[in-house]
């Protein structure tokens, strides 16, 4: 007899579509990045944009690798935490890069 009769309800893919929107609202905001970086040449938006658009790929592939065979063992585990931080970060990083530029562009002349 099978005792792990246990329903994960719509849990799981509740998380997944919401990680999925995440990652493309910011794959939308990274072109916008790099449309804005192309317009004003600065190197700096470039190198965060792609940073940024590159890291929500592997982050896509690697929520979609894990939410495939879900089972109430998954956890998260450490590797996902940091993989978490690390998404916090650049888009921290993106935002206050983005807010300290629109500041000198408004107090400069």
């Amino acid at each position: 007899m099978n005792t792990d009769m246990s329903d994960h309800g719509l849990q799981p893919e509740r998380t997944l579509m919401s990680w999925f929107r995440t990652y493309l609202l910011l794959i939308i905001i990274c072109f916008i990045l790099l449309f804005v970086s192309v317009k004003i040449d600065l190197i700096l938006f470039k190198l965060l944009g792609l940073t940024l658009i590159l890291f929500t790929m592997f982050s896509l592939v690697f929520q979609l690798r894990r939410f495939k065979n879900f089972s109430s063992k998954n956890v998260v585990t450490t590797n996902e935490s940091i993989l978490k931080m690390a998404f916090s970060f650049f888009i921290g990083l993106t935002a206050f890069s983005y807010a300290g530029f629109l500041i000198i562009k408004i107090f400069t002349p």
